[in-house]
């Protein structure tokens, strides 16, 4: 490009001499129109370079956005390993618990199932000899009533010989090694719904009739001599089945029943304030 230039600067000396040694006109003319398409040239070389300069400046911009672009990227991702960091601590500590409560299980004694190897037994036969009322499912510690045979149709009073063997249970539940044991008592009904205006007044829904049957339960086990302390009680309505329902609300008999769970008193959902606190 400065060869060019230097080039083009000479042109007027050119002329001058050319003129001085007798150029004819059609040379002269010649010399002027190479000028100026020397001229345009160097016009047009000059815009293509400011054009350069404008793109180079261009890309120095977008460089620039680029590199923050990358900066603020760095800062996120660290943001993030140390927000991996946090979680990971948590899950180290939940997990450290986690296996701490498996040891403490396994200080229970626990047996086939969540209980003592003793009670567990106990149990078993307990429920063996009263299999047309309950079961017990000894891997969760619980004994499951059947509504149908512990309850008058619509009915919260639990029939005699539902309530005798409740108080089997209850000397069971008050021997030295279930001491430490509560109980949870879960009513649960079917998806019929409440239908004589009689029973409707009693309960109106069967959220009712499984809570008012749970509390019935917990009247004849407090009867027998259960601690109203170590025993709590609740009611899920028709929305815990354990098997489908018949078509058109038409129920199933396996889903009318009354949970009892047996849990340490270190399970339970709520504790007796100590102290004040």
């Amino acid at each position: 490009m400065k060869r060019n230039l230097t080039s083009l600067s000479a042109l007027p000396v050119v002329l001058s001499v050319l003129a001085m040694v007798g150029c004819t006109s059609r040379e002269l003319m010649k010399c002027r129109d190479a000028n100026a398409l020397a001229n345009r040239r160097l016009n047009e070389s000059e815009a293509k370079r400011k054009g350069l300069v404008a793109d180079n400046a261009r890309l120095g911009r977008t460089l620039a956005a680029r590199d923050e672009a990358d900066k603020a990227l760095k800062k996120e991702n660290e943001l993030y390993r140390d927000e991996c960091a946090k979680l990971k601590d948590s899950f180290d500590k939940l997990d450290a618990l986690y296996k701490e409560e498996l040891k403490r299980k396994a200080v229970l004694g626990v047996g086939t199932g969540p209980l003592p190897a003793e009670m567990d037994r106990a149990l078993r036969d307990f429920a063996k000899a009263n299999s047309d009322l309950m079961e017990y499912q000894s891997k969760f510690g619980m004994v499951k009533l059947k509504s149908d045979l512990s309850f008058a149709s619509g009915s919260a009073d639990v029939r005699p010989e539902a309530s005798q063997a409740l108080g089997k249970l209850v000397a069971i539940l008050k021997t030295p090694q279930a001491a430490d044991f509560h109980l949870y008592v879960a009513g649960h009904t079917d998806d019929v719904p409440i239908g004589n205006p009689e029973t409707r007044k009693r309960h109106p829904t069967n959220w009712y009739l499984s809570v008012h049957r749970a509390i019935g339960v917990q009247k004849v086990l407090v009867r027998a001599g259960m601690p109203d302390a170590r025993i709590g009680v609740m009611g899920f309505g028709e929305y815990h089945p354990i098997a489908p329902n018949k078509p058109n609300k038409k129920g199933n008999a396996l889903n009318r029943r009354v949970e009892l769970w047996i849990l340490p008193s270190s399970r339970l959902l709520t504790r007796p304030m100590v102290g004040g606190e």
